[in-house]
């Protein structure tokens, strides 16, 4: 009996593994670096650097207001993703607004948005490197 229970339970831990479902990735209070004289990038420095690095990740940006950036990516012309982005001079959050074809249900997503916003936040960051840098 433990042998059969044992064995159940692997098979679970398995099929749990292959899940293309994760929680939903959202980036929280991420930082914005100051420049190299300690001084902080304008809001719109700000906004030029998530503009610029969602438009080289292939996602399509627009304003909602001052605060706020739009973003909104397609992949393989089934998949969709529509994030907010809000900044200040001191951090910027990515928030998922909605989905489409990526099985969001009860919190989870497909893992392959979780990579997408991983990807975007990294090249916010290298956007955002470069203006503190004067570049």
């Amino acid at each position: 009996m433990f042998k059969k229970l044992a064995l159940i339970s692997i098979l679970f831990s398995l099929l749990s593994a292959c899940s293309t479902q994760q929680p939903i990735h959202n980036v929280q209070d991420s930082l914005v670096p100051p420049k190299h004289d300690g001084t902080l990038l304008t809001k719109q420095e700000v906004n030029q650097a998530i503009v610029k690095a969602a438009t080289f990740k292939r996602w399509k940006a627009s304003n909602l207001d001052e605060d706020t950036v739009q973003a909104k990516i397609t992949v393989r012309g089934r998949h969709h993703a529509t994030v907010f982005i809000d900044y200040s001079e001191l951090s910027y959050n990515i928030t998922l607004q909605s989905s489409d074809g990526l099985d969001e249900k009860n919190g989870k997503i497909h893992r392959n948005y979780n990579k997408w916003i991983i990807l975007l936040d990294e090249q916010i960051q290298a956007e955002l490197l470069e203006a503190s840098s004067g570049g």
